[in-house]
């Protein structure tokens, strides 16, 4: 779950591991997104958001990330860009 961001690096609270060792600082990752239709006809998604390199796991057991590359979002019906790194934001990370 997305903690913050703060220009280039984003702080994610990581609620699931499917790893038993802890990421080390410089590991390479995508980060994914899940997206819902809001019509809820279509399922759910994980679409790729970021391009990331692990910087460091806190004291709290937060994971700050650098943003390699982002992608940009697709416009909605009204035009608009939604924002992936939304607080509270439910994120994916496949490491390389």
């Amino acid at each position: 779950m997305l903690v913050s961001r703060a220009g280039k690096v984003a702080t994610l609270l990581p609620l699931v591991a499917t790893t038993a060792t802890p990421v080390a600082a410089g590991t390479k990752a995508v980060l994914f997104r899940r997206i819902e239709d809001p019509k809820k006809s279509s399922p759910a998604k994980w679409v790729e958001i970021a391009r990331v390199t692990m910087k460091k796991i806190e004291s709290t057991g937060n994971m700050q990330l650098t943003i390699d590359s982002e992608h940009q979002a697709a416009t909605d019906d009204k035009g608009k860009r939604p924002g992936h790194f939304v607080k509270g934001a439910r994120l994916k990370l496949a490491i390389q």
